[in-house]
């Protein structure tokens, strides 16, 4: 990292939420008890396909505590943040086991225990569609036969009369003709797996519906509050103006906490409940059933090279398995699908994205958002063209990067392009290129080393908006509706607001998100909020500079032109003693009764929408890139594979706070040492089989190796102070570069996730 030249801005400060969460202080939405408040939970299908033939809640209904009871058939709705196919409770059919079917609220969890036991339904048993590419074969049974009719964004791409729910396509190049200059020509196919978020708090929502004035209070510990509005007012026609979303400190989200999720049960029970909030919290099985998980992919790539060894044509396919019902899974396979063919200069490119329905968990958004995916499969396809041309693996993503101004695949010129730094210092982190010891003591211990680098783009169009508040003591308090989830965004973006107006970092104090009080934000999703509402944040306080600068003015009797304002301070050219600072100006304004200076703005970068075949020369606002590189030990004899260390080097653009990046880079690489090791959702006939901590393998803090985070600045010009975004990306390269460095130690190409024992150990079983 070079030097700043900035006050706050680059400096490791200490998270401003720091103490509260280390002394367990913060109280999350599963902690919240508001007075007279009822409890939720809805009965779930234990079944994956069915047709619902009865519901019987007469029992249910006399049971003492028993408040409300809702089934589908009084809930004409349906929703979806891409395409409104879901039902807020099952009606006539359920599509994937654990889906809500009844729902109740009763003055205690014990009480909706009871009564859930005591509902009655009848189902008569449907074949579930289980293989995506079965359900992808003309003539297979329909999982929405409607799916044609329902409404859906521009983000979505259903093909009639099929379960593909959305199809992405790209085309960069002419694909034919890359292949026939080709010299080499490789083709392989690469699966990954059902992945659950596993955050340490569990969906939540509280609902109150207030029926003399028709508003609804939601506290939801949601990543996307205006969104969860704007689709909750969708689904049950109920004028935004009449919504509140509140969101508490959120613990953990990793894309899970996106769109609506347990919100539309709250509100159906809470408006039977006469003004007493209504409490919906997921216990961890139905976290791994109920809730959205990231949905299986199969992948195919074929690449032409020509004899230099450099890519010139790439041909990708993925199949994405989204479930029972699309949730986010069309922009899945669209973000995920445009980056596909790798952080990689190819003139000649066909991506293919196909999102498809089955009778399984819905696929929702995880960290990454389609890049992890992905970039397991290209990365293991570089791998692979590496071994097979005789080229080292580091030399030949080398060659092969994109490099800044280059054209990528959406005919983009890509800008800020730090990816060939973050290869080789990850890299040189390792030691690349120094020999490791191929066996142990006992002769059974293999040693690898592996690298897989990735780009992500962050999501687009979206917006966010800012409001700065100066009071009469120089302090100042930020309105937004970025959230805070645990990767520090109070914290950077606190730093902005005290290096614009000369404050403190402490003199800023960050709202709630509150969709009454704080402005519109799209989501903290995407590693958006740095640039996105960083940017919003620069304007607002150049909102209030420019106020100041008025005040300064009429206080010293100049025009605006003659005076100066920066850091919280304006004075006048000339006259340098002619000064007010932020304090000053609010008392010579507003006088002895005092008042606000109050800064707004709202930026949205400028993008252009692809075409039909995915092309445009500014998609996106932004790329980032990152490299990582793993150390491995490979027990021959059990298949274990043991990470001895892991560096991950990001280009985050400017460091806004590098601790809190560094933070955000580890954090990572543990969660995606668990995707490429041990974690896994069970799934067998369409059941859950492993719905809780015990039997879904999380690694934990006895598991992890030595991580080496390190951070590489290249500024964007459009980013604030030149900062990009870190929080996706992170572990995207983990699983590749484990299993490049497997295949560096025994000799075996696993293209199928996650590596546990049994799969390493078949692998070498069959080599031999």
């Amino acid at each position: 990292m070079g030097e700043t030249q900035y006050q706050t801005v680059g400096q490791p400060i200490t998270r401003t939420d720091a103490k509260e969460k280390v002394m367990g202080r913060t109280i999350y939405g599963v902690d919240l008890v508001l007075p007279r408040m009822l409890y939720g939970k809805a009965l779930l299908s234990p079944y994956p396909h069915a047709r619902i033939v009865n519901v019987d809640t007469r029992a249910a209904r006399h049971l003492p505590g028993v408040k409300a009871i809702v089934t589908g058939q009084e809930l004409p709705y349906t929703y979806g943040s891409t395409i409104k196919d879901r039902p807020i409770l099952a009606r006539d059919i359920v599509r994937f086991a654990g889906e809500p079917v009844v729902a109740v609220a009763a003055v205690d969890l014990d009480t909706v225990e009871d009564a859930l036991s005591l509902i009655q339904v009848e189902y008569e048993e449907l074949p579930p569609l289980l293989d995506p590419e079965i359900a992808m074969e003309a003539g297979s049974p329909l999982v929405h036969p409607e799916l044609m009719s329902y409404s859906h964004s521009y983000a979505a791409r259903p093909i009639v009369n099929t379960n593909i729910c959305s199809h992405f396509k790209l085309r960069h190049g002419d694909i034919e003709a890359g292949f026939a200059l080709a010299h080499d020509i490789i083709e392989e196919t690469y699966t990954t797996q059902m992945v659950e978020q596993m955050c340490m708090e569990p969906h939540m929502a509280i609902a109150q519906a207030d029926p003399v004035s028709g508003r609804y209070t939601l506290w939801v510990n949601t990543a996307a509050p205006y969104i969860s509005r704007t689709e909750l007012a969708q689904a049950l026609e109920i004028p935004m103006k009449d919504i509140r979303i509140i969101v508490p400190p959120v613990g953990g989200s990793f894309g899970a906490k996106m769109y609506l999720k347990v919100e539309p049960i709250a509100v159906v029970l809470a408006q039977k409940t006469g003004n007493r909030p209504v409490k919906v919290v997921m216990t961890r099985a139905e976290e791994l059933t109920t809730m959205v998980v990231k949905g299986p992919t199969k992948t195919t790539l074929k690449s032409g090279l020509t004899k230099e060894g450099k890519i010139i044509a790439r041909q990708v396919t993925t199949i994405w398995d989204t479930g029972a019902y699309a949730d986010c899974g069309p922009r899945i396979s669209r973000n995920g699908g445009h980056t596909s063919a790798g952080p990689y200069y190819i003139p000649h490119i066909s991506i293919d994205g196909y999102c498809v329905y089955t009778n399984k968990n819905i696929g929702g958004a995880f960290r990454g958002y389609g890049v992890q995916e992905v970039s397991w499969a290209y990365e293991r396809h570089m791998e692979t063209i590496a071994h097979q041309l005789g080229i080292d693996p580091l030399e030949f993503r080398l060659r092969n990067i994109l490099q800044e101004g280059d054209e990528n695949q959406t005919g983009q010129k890509v800008h800020s392009v730090g990816l060939k730094e973050c290869l080789e210092k990850a890299a040189a982190a390792i030691e690349w290129g120094k020999p490791s010891p191929k066996s142990g003591e006992n002769g059974s211990i293999r040693r690898g080393k592996g690298i897989a680098c990735i780009h992500k783009a962050t999501g687009a169009p979206s917006s966010s908006s800012a409001i700065v508040r100066v009071n009469e003591d120089g302090t100042v308090g930020l309105l937004m509706s970025t959230i805070e989830q645990g990767q520090g965004s109070n914290t950077i973006l606190a730093q902005m607001v005290a290096e614009e107006l000369g404050v403190p970092t402490n003199a800023v104090a960050v709202s709630q998100p509150d969709t009454d009080y704080t402005p519109f934000d799209s989501s903290t999703t995407s590693s958006r909020s740095t640039f996105h509402m960083g940017n919003a944040i620069r304007l607002a306080c150049a909102d209030i500079l420019e106020q100041l600068k008025r005040i300064t003015a009429e206080t010293f009797q100049v025009t605006m032109e003659e005076v100066e304002s920066k850091n919280g301070k304006a004075w006048v050219r000339e006259k340098p003693d002619q000064v007010l600072n932020l304090k000053q100006a609010i008392g010579k304004y507003f006088g002895a009764r005092g008042g606000t200076l109050i800064g707004r703005a709202s930026y949205r970068p400028d993008v252009i929408a692809m075409d039909q075949d995915a092309q445009s020369p500014k998609a996106v606002p932004y790329y980032m890139y990152a490299a990582q590189a793993a150390e491995v030990e490979v027990d021959i004899e059990t298949g274990k594979v043991k990470v001895l260390r892991l560096s991950a080097a990001h280009d985050v653009g400017q460091a806004i706070n590098p601790v809190t990046c560094l933070q955000q880079i580890e954090g990572a690489l543990g969660m995606g040492l668990g995707g490429a090791l041990t974690e896994e959702v069970k799934v067998d006939a369409g059941i859950t089989r492993n719905p809780n901590f015990h039997d879904y393998k999380i690694p934990t803090a006895l598991d992890m190796p030595l991580f080496i985070p390190m951070i590489v600045e290249v500024p964007h010009r459009d980013g604030p102070y030149g900062a990009k975004g870190v929080g996706e990306p992170g572990l995207a390269p983990t699983a590749p570069a484990i299993a490049n460095a497997v295949y560096d130690a025994v000799g075996v190409a696993y293209n199928d996730l996650p590596l546990n024992p049994e799969r390493v150990l078949r692998g070498i079983k069959k080599q031999v």
